[in-house]
């Protein structure tokens, strides 16, 4: 796979910010139009996700949208014995706060993990941090721990609000009719016919304007249906 000059600073923005293309080869291209077909979709997630997503694929459905649906599966096991932050919080940082958050933090990692404040202040701590880190059998536990001093610190520093709970489960889609399922389904169906149509030529071309005269037919009735809405 080839890719231009924003393709290969995309890529140089997933690897330093520690993120992950979970994209596969696939015979099928995430964008097509009249004028041409490709990947230019992506789809990125972080380290603790990425054990989590599988059978990444390129969907098959018809849509009016030039990109094509995206499907994954996300698989995540509860874990008893994982110690988590409380979930649910938003912290209000202000930029005058940020050398008093600092030494408080700092503060409560000594006291957390028992370590004595030193003349080399702040880089002493975290080159123990280091040293401790390098000897210890249990990550989770460790990391458990620096990160329960980082919110302590938090709660006592900033101000917080609470996450706000979404009212209804899902969104709806007020412009979507019975019609344009209908509609939806023949025009997937169409599609399906003229892609698998390989030995005949002259019958694959007469199901691709099929598929085309039915796909512009969809797109139509959903733009009328939303202006209706």
């Amino acid at each position: 796979m080839t890719t231009n000059v924003r393709g290969r600073l995309l890529e140089a923005f997933i690897a330093s910010n520690q993120l992950h293309k979970i994209n596969e080869v696939s015979p099928r291209t995430t964008f097509h139009s009249s004028r041409g077909q490709s990947n230019i979709d992506i789809t990125t997630t972080d380290n603790k996700m990425l054990a989590a997503i599988e059978n990444w694929e390129i969907s098959e459905e018809e849509r009016a949208s030039d990109h094509i649906i995206i499907k994954s599966h996300i698989t995540i096991e509860k874990d008893k014995d994982r110690i988590t932050s409380p979930p649910g919080f938003r912290f209000i940082i202000k930029e005058q706060q940020r050398s008093a958050f600092s030494e408080k933090l700092y503060s409560t990692i000594c006291k957390e993990f028992q370590i004595k404040r030193r003349s080399e202040g702040q880089e002493g701590i975290v080159d123990e941090l280091s040293r401790r880190l390098k000897g210890e059998l249990d990550m989770r536990q460790f990391t458990a721990k620096l990160e329960d001093a980082i919110q302590t610190t938090c709660r006592e520093m900033y101000r917080f609000k609470e996450k706000l709970t979404p009212k209804t489960k899902g969104r709806t889609v007020p412009w979507w009719t019975d019609e344009l399922q209908v509609l939806s389904k023949r025009t997937n169906a169409l599609r399906r016919r003229y892609q698998r149509t390989t030995t005949n030529e002259t019958l694959r071309e007469s199901r691709k304007r099929q598929y085309n005269k039915a796909k512009t037919e969809y797109q139509t009735e959903i733009k009328r249906e939303k202006i209706r809405s």
